[in-house]
């Protein structure tokens, strides 16, 4: 080893994890931890809960798969949207 190489222990230097596949399953995760917290509170507060719309207009009803649904689909569009953009601007500076 040189001195320009780091190790840390318990990391495996071999694994080719790339910046974008790291951003992607980190995204994919916080969508379904979304998801999995609306399910929870669907059954949690299951007789308190009223309708929900979906970006204002789209009524879901309040069931473990429609609370799940908005709050994967919420959650997916709030970090889409910014994730999608800053490919997209991001594209043009390859340094």
């Amino acid at each position: 080893m040189t001195d320009n190489e780091t190790t840390f222990e318990g990391a495996d230097a071999s694994a080719d994890l790339t910046g974008r596949q790291a951003v992607l399953i980190l995204y994919v995760i916080l969508v379904g931890i979304a998801a999995f917290m609306g399910v929870v509170l669907s059954v949690i507060l299951a007789e308190d809960l009223d309708t929900v719309a979906l970006y204002g207009f789209i009524e879901m009803p309040p069931t473990a798969l429609g609370l799940g649904l908005y709050g994967a689909v919420t959650v997916g569009t709030l970090l889409g949207i910014p994730l999608l953009a800053i490919r997209y601007y991001g594209l043009g500076n390859d340094d």
